[in-house]
């Protein structure tokens, strides 16, 4: 067969292995593929049409080396172990160059860094001994060589850049965030569900902490009726009930919010957490409206109609009736 016919015969193996890959496996992937490698196998290849078909490459792919049917690796086996004998393939004085260059450069390398870290110990050496107070000059006449102080100047400038990076990072790094606090099923004293609220508070505040300052001020409920009184903490509300999650699990409350932020799904740019609080855990009739006040417009007495009057050296109204002439 001619080279250029052999090419294109090839290059459609190819395109077809290619299909067959991309498709996954499926119940006729194995036929598919047994019938072009037959095919392949039945082809005149050279070492010069693999490298410009690239089919070699398509086949030494991990999903026909390791595909579940054992006759397609074993053709895939064969194949590759025949094309490795061809003229032209074999490699391995490029391979063998290749390895001695790389142990050069390695060694290279070596030499390299073992030559900087003489010098470094070397001047660290001088820096220790000048630096040292016993061992500093006492008059003029005696000080440091010029040697020394070139080499001692790189470490103090480093040592300076080091000390100022420091300070910066802890003077400019954020000690606090913004979290919304979402409550699960919650109302408040009479029934109305609670709002969503975003508070700025401190990463090293523990997630107990957050969630007792949340109920004294969102929640509206006394200290003395909190888990635990005044002196509750984190036991005392996971006794109760009161449960703290975060993106798909519960937290434990004696966290910090700095080791929770992972944990959290964000909301507006802001990391949320979730808050149950059961209602056995509240005062009594929580949650529940109160009764609306009875308005009397009538006497009780003998049922006229009340009179509302206000005095001038009074504030409130007084209520009165016509018949009765009684204030009420």
């Amino acid at each position: 067969k001619h080279p250029c016919f052999a090419m294109d015969s090839l290059r459609d193996f190819k395109t077809r292995l290619f299909v067959i890959r991309s498709k996954g496996a499926c119940p006729h992937d194995s036929v598919d593929t047994i019938r072009v490698l037959d095919k392949i196998a039945a082809e005149d290849v050279t070492a010069q049409l693999l490298r410009k078909s690239g089919i070699g490459k398509e086949l030494t792919h991990r999903y026909f080396r390791q595909h579940a049917c054992k006759d397609v690796c074993s053709r895939v086996s064969n194949l590759i172990s025949s094309w490795k004998k061809l003229p032209g393939i074999s490699r391995s004085s490029e391979i063998g160059k290749h390895i001695s260059q790389k142990k050069a450069a390695v060694q290279a390398i070596a030499t390299t860094d073992s030559e900087h870290l003489r010098k470094v110990k070397d001047a660290i050496r001088v820096f220790s001994v000048a630096s040292t107070p016993e061992r500093r000059p006492t008059n003029a006449n005696a000080s440091a060589t010029p040697m020394e102080s070139a080499l001692k100047r790189p470490f103090l400038e480093r040592r300076d850049r080091a000390e100022r990076a420091a300070k910066l990072l802890r003077t400019s790094a954020p000690t606090k965030v913004s979290i919304t606090i979402v409550p699960r099923d919650v109302t408040d004293r009479k029934g109305t569900p609670l709002p969503e609220v975003t508070r700025c508070v401190e990463k090293s505040m523990c997630l107990w902490q957050l969630v007792r300052s949340w109920a004294t001020a969102v929640l509206k409920l006394p200290t003395r009726s909190l888990p635990g009184g005044s002196n509750g903490g984190a036991a005392d509300l996971t006794e109760a009930g009161v449960e703290v999650s975060g993106k798909d699990r519960a937290l434990p409350f004696a966290l910090e919010l700095s080791d929770v932020m992972s944990l959290l799904s964000l909301r507006s740019g802001h990391p949320q957490i979730f808050v149950t609080w059961p209602v056995r855990s509240l005062p009594a009739r929580w949650g529940q409206p109160e009764p609306p006040k009875e308005r009397r417009s009538h006497c009780k007495t003998c049922g006229e109609k009340l009179v509302f009057r206000r005095r001038q050296d009074r504030e409130k109204a007084m209520v009165f009736c016509g018949s009765c002439s009684n204030h009420k």
